[in-house]
């Protein structure tokens, strides 16, 4: 469990003489300790965690077997200086990219000899150390493993873990001994040279050079010829029973985790111990300890979870907060200052900052629905709530009022401010509250508001607009004025209110559009006028004085001198959904929607509405960014606030969301990019990587070649975009996208050069690449010296027959070769037209059950060989029997062929393909997919067919909808093509169960392995 650190002083204690232990600094110690310093400067953290953040506030990451982890069981981690991660686990050594494991086991390398890896270290030079469960020490060098054991001096197959120091020497931690390798020879050290005990498990290197151990029977600190004990019984607690982890902290004192003793603390000579006494650890069995660069201590624990200590304060992360299990194994701080967390039994769990910031009731917020959020006087943030009342947040703690201090209702979904800094507050049922210096006022229908649903609102010097369910009102002096339908609103359900620079009112109503107030003369624009959608859910005018509109399912909309133009998803919207929008000091527009936060600069918005630009670049900030939920609120008003120091504020269905945009995303090291697998003919095959690595010489008949290459980013690998292109072969670069994987067939016999670049969405391409060189060799009929004689040869037959039939012959060979022509142009034809009808329904234009039943089969074996998800989403027509039977099969039949139409658009992706599965089912099969995203394609559809709007009187909605259910399954011994389709099927029947016009997901099942 050690890590890959070098920071300590010694503490002074017993000893006991015998063999030198360390040996004397020499000229080849003195350099490889300059090595070792560069390495662990090289593999330092960047930064650690933010530290004012709550624990329960990072971004948690888990990976399990699901995912492609192969045990749940993690012992150790290290990244290694070419940015992999690399675990030990009770299935095997596991290679991370940050987007998929490359997993090694006895099954696919034998060299292990052990599934049960238990230690990971990377030496100075490179070298990768595995301590394994009875098959002692392996090390991992240019692609090679070499095993040592038991009959190379190893004290034990059993390998706890592995350490360099300094000077060279590799120390192995055993269940007999510490075991020294020196010059290639093995030296191992018990109890009777003065160690606590013979089982060692952990090592650490001060940076005085003192080695300290972790044993069974208590700690051990070896410095030069001497070795020092601290047992337990007598330094340490009788009560600890292992020391299963040591590290360093920044003032050079050296933390060792006890298994029942807490955490030993060693410095200036004296051991203090860190335990339940300590206000706040929940758990003396501590397994791994670890202080980040803020000199925040984290501490996991058998079995209560991971802990950290900020400012002497002690906070949990548990199972009941996202962990997937309380059993911990090990911490490790990666270079960009993320924590990984091994656990025993819940996989690998990670914790990083994330752009967003989150409060939730875990941090002290009431309700976790927020709808509304707006700032305060004094800096803060108010935040209105389902059912929590209004709350004051001044960035430490929230200050709540409720219907018990006089709110019209707890459910709160409109602020605004008031003259003289009071706060207008609109509720759900409980009509208007002001809050002010007198205390709290509300009005309600009883008092002439239109209806006792507020959701938006917006003071007008003297007076306030006030948006209900039933209508507009303007409030002065305590008296309301209405506005409706018969005053010129396009509907009476108004979301959205905003006072325009030139004093207009401005008002989204859901399902009339938008309107516009001046003089009390109301103007109304909806889509035949072109705005994009009638349902108007946030309104947001720039500095320029343009008014930007967003709307629910119909997009963004851009307003200026009475031009509207519409921005949806085909211009690269995140989402048609806006239900918040606001503006930062950069030049950007923020919109909150169903899927999380986007950022687009207004000069693209701009140059997109004017058709200047083809699409936008959007930054999407989804779950993964921080947000505990993807799903924003939208309705209700202000959904999103900007405050005095340009923070921008976000109203979600799970919590009181924050971001900073003038502070840059985590800053992200450029991704490496290997080339990591060649596959010729189903074959892996060695490769010398490289642009200088000589070529490979690939056999006459090669047809089908596959290059897997990944890009090593453990930070944000789903930003990833990659290109290559094969020099002899392509002129362009091969835009791949996510895609880490290139297919060749049938390549002539030449030489080629594969070259691969990466880039980051919306970032220029890297300089770093890839290349591998290669040759195709021809086969001996293809040859210099085999065209050589053939040419004479033909030449010789050519003057001969040129002399006798010179004249016959040409003739004969014009007709026949015209006539074979002329036949294989019409056998050709005939073949491609009934090949393109065997697979084709006649019907829709799709491909047939045949042609699908087909593609699954392959999809499923190329899975399988990669160990990929392979996602359907089965589509079922609802009510279609009464459509017939209404409107009769002719009918029927133009129904399904406007449905296949966009069903063939809703796919997305190239390598995705849909199908008639049968009568009125449709089936999609999605290569590389997990049940997330079959379920948005599922709802792309769906909501692609409902705005066909054909009308069908005898189902519910009025319309033809379509049900459908996603499933995905990881390809994997025991899972089957077939079983994808019935968990799709199974799906299916959910969907429509629960009412139909809907999309049902399941996940891919667990594995066990």
């Amino acid at each position: 469990m050690a890590r890959n650190d070098r920071i300590a002083t010694p503490a002074p204690g017993r000893h006991r003489r015998g063999e030198s232990l360390r040996r004397a600094p020499s000229w080849r110690s003195a350099a490889a300790v300059i090595v070792v310093a560069v390495a662990a400067l090289l593999s330092a953290p960047a930064a650690a965690l933010d530290p004012d953040r709550a624990i329960t506030q990072y971004v948690l990451d888990h990976w399990g077997t699901r995912e492609g982890l192969p045990h749940d069981v993690v012992r150790s981690i290290v990244q290694t200086r070419d940015g992999y991660l690399w675990l030990a686990t009770q299935g095997g050594l596991a290679r991370f990219d940050g987007h998929a494991f490359t997993v090694f086991d006895q099954a696919n390398t034998p060299e292990l000899g052990s599934d049960d890896i238990r230690s990971l270290f990377e030496a100075a030079d490179g070298t990768l150390w595995i301590g394994t469960q009875g098959a002692g020490l392996l090390s991992l060098r240019d692609g090679a493993f070499t095993r040592y054991g038991v009959a190379d001096g190893l004290g034990s197959d059993l390998v706890r873990c592995v350490l360099e120091t300094r000077d060279g020497d590799l120390w192995i931690c055993t269940s007999v001994g510490l075991t020294r390798r020196r010059d290639g020879r093995f030296r191992n050290y018990t109890a009777a040279d003065g160690l606590p005990a013979d089982a060692i498990y952990s090592a650490r290197e001060d940076a005085a050079g003192t080695l300290w151990v972790g044993t069974a029977g208590g700690i051990a600190r070896i410095d030069g010829e001497r070795i020092v004990a601290y047992r337990a019984g007598e330094e340490l607690p009788a009560r600890m029973s292992l020391a299963p982890d040591i590290s360093l902290a920044r003032d050079g004192s050296v933390l060792a985790a006890t298994y029942g003793g807490g955490i030993a603390a060693f410095a200036d000579g004296k051991v203090r111990m860190i335990d339940k006494r300590d206000a706040g650890l929940a758990d003396d069995r501590v397994m791994s300890v670890h202080e980040d660069g803020d000199g925040n201590l984290w501490v996991a624990t058998y079995a209560e979870g991971l802990q950290r200590r900020h400012d002497g304060r002690w906070e949990q992360l548990d199972a009941t907060l996202g962990l997937a299990t309380n059993l911990m194994y090990t911490l490790y701080e990666d270079r960009a200052g993320s924590l990984w967390i091994g656990t025993a039994g819940g996989g690998l769990h990670r914790l990083r900052d994330g752009p967003v910031r989150t409060w939730t009731s875990v941090e002290g917020l009431p309700d976790d629905k927020v709808f509304a959020v707006h700032g305060s006087d004094d800096g803060g943030i108010w935040v209105g709530m389902e059912g929590g009342g209004v709350s004051h947040f001044d960035g430490r703690r929230f200050r709540t009022l409720t219907s018990a201090d006089g709110l019209g209702s707890d459910n709160v979904i409109s602020l605004a401010s008031a003259p003289g800094g009071g706060l207008w507050i609109g509720t759900f049922n409980g009509g208007l509250s002001l809050r002010d210096a007198s205390g709290i006022r509300t009005w309600t229908t009883a008092d002439g508001l239109p209806a006792n649903q507020v959701f938006c609102l917006a003071q007008d010097g003297d007076a306030l607009w006030v948006g209900t369910m039933n209508g507009l009102a303007r409030m002065r002096d305590g008296a309301f004025q209405r506005f409706g339908t018969a005053e010129g609103l396009g509907a009476n359900h108004v979301r959205a209110l905003l006072r325009g620079r030139d004093g207009a009112i401005w008002v989204g109503t859901s399902g009339g559009g938008l309107s516009r107030i001046r003089d009390d003369s109301v103007r109304t624009w909806s889509t035949p006028d072109g705005l994009p959608g009638n349902y108007v859910y946030a309104l947001y005018e720039d500095a320029r004085g343009v008014l930007w509109v967003g709307t629910k399912g119909g997009g963004l909309a851009r307003i200026e001198r009475g031009r509207i133009a519409g921005i949806g998803v085909e211009h690269g919207l995140a989402d048609q959904s806006v239900y918040g929008i606001i503006g930062d000091d950069a030049g950007n527009l923020w919109l909150s929607g169903p899927r999380g936060l986007a950022r687009a600069a207004i000069a693209d918005l701009d140059a997109v509405a004017a058709g200047r630009l083809p699409a936008l670049v959007v930054e999407r900030f989804e779950r993964g960014s921080g947000l505990r939920s993807g799903h924003t609120v939208g309705g209700a008003q202000p959904a999103a606030w900007k405050d005095g120091d340009g923070r921008l504020w976000f109203a979600t269905f799970d919590g009181l969301a924050a971001i900073d945009p003038t502070i840059p995303r985590t800053a992200l090291d450029a991704p490496a990019v290997y080339i990591e697998t060649v596959t010729v003919d189903g074959t892996s095959v060695a490769f010398p990587a490289g642009a200088g690595a000589p070529a490979r010489a690939l056999p006459p008949g090669s047809h089908d070649l596959e290059i897997a290459y990944t890009g090593v980013d453990l930070a944000a690998p789903e930003s990833l975009r990659f290109r290559y292109r094969l020099v002899g072969l392509d002129r362009n670069w091969v835009q791949a996208g996510s895609r880490r994987i290139a297919y060749f067939s049938r390549l002539p016999p030449g030489a080629y050069r594969f070259e691969l670049m990466v880039a980051r969405d919306g970032g220029p391409w890297l300089e770093t690449e890839a290349a591998w060189n290669f040759r195709v060799l021809p086969a001996w009929y293809r040859t210099w010296w085999f065209a050589v004689l053939a040419a004479l040869a033909l030449g010789a037959l050519a003057a001969v027959s040129y002399r006798l039939r010179v004249r016959v012959l040409t003739a004969r060979a014009r007709m026949l070769a015209d006539l074979v022509a002329e036949r294989t142009r019409d056998l050709e034809a005939a073949r491609a037209r009934f090949e393109e009808m065997s697979r084709t329904d006649a019907l829709t234009g799709l491909p047939n059950r045949r042609d699908l039943t087909q593609r699954l089969a392959s999809e499923w074996a190329r899975a399988q060989r990669k160990g990929l998800t392979l996602a359907a989403v089965l589509v079922d027509v609802d009510h279609f029997k009464q459509f017939n039977d209404t409107h009769g099969h002719a009918a029927g039949d133009a129904c399904l062929q406007r449905i296949a139409a966009v069903l063939r658009e809703g796919v997305g992706r190239g390598s995705d393909v849909i199908g008639r599965w049968g009568g009125e089912e449709f089936l999609a099969l999605l290569p590389d997919t997990e049940a997330e995203g079959a379920e948005r394609v599922g709802r792309r559809i769906c909501e692609a067919v409902a705005e066909l709007a054909i009308p069908h009187p005898a189902a519910p909605a009025g319309f033809v909808s379509i049900s459908a259910g996603a499933a995905a399954v990881l390809a994997v011994a025991g899972a089957s093509a077939d079983s994808l389709v019935a968990r799709a099927d199974a799906a299916l029947y959910r969907a429509k169960d629960e009412g139909r016009n809907r999309v049902v997901a399941i996940g891919a099942p667990p594995i066990l392995l």
